[in-house]
């Protein structure tokens, strides 16, 4: 079993932090019952095919505008906004707006003054 901290900071579930282990905020446990046969990766899901293209160099989508190419569709769609100048996901607090989700959801943290946890130091010092 793995936790998983904001950002994609995966640690396992012992911190190595001294003392009793401190209440995480924003993190999810998730089984990860499918490994890569050519690296320590882990998955969720049976998508270790698709992973193990990344070995072996196979990558079927490419960019028209650029040299960049990507393994799965949705990188390659993500990253021909870079080139449109597309910003689907629009903060409802003010008139930002972002090429990406996981930057949307970055940005509303400052309406909130939610703040993220990423190392044990600061889950330490966050709780």
């Amino acid at each position: 079993m793995q936790v998983r901290m904001a950002r994609g900071d995966h640690r396992t579930s012992k911190l190595g932090v001294p003392g009793d282990r401190p209440r995480l905020p924003s993190i999810h446990i998730r089984e990860k019952p499918f490994y890569c046969s050519l690296c320590p990766y882990q998955m969720s899901n049976d998508s270790t095919k698709r992973h193990q293209c990344s070995h072996i160099g196979k990558v079927p989508y490419s960019c028209p505008y650029c040299p960049f190419r990507a393994s799965h569709s949705s990188k390659i769609q993500c990253h021909l906004r870079t080139h449109t100048g597309e910003k689907p996901y629009a903060c409802h607090l003010c008139p930002s707006r972002f090429a990406k989700k996981g930057n949307l959801k970055t940005h509303i943290r400052t309406h909130t003054g939610e703040t993220i946890c990423m190392s044990p130091l600061s889950i330490l010092l966050c709780s």
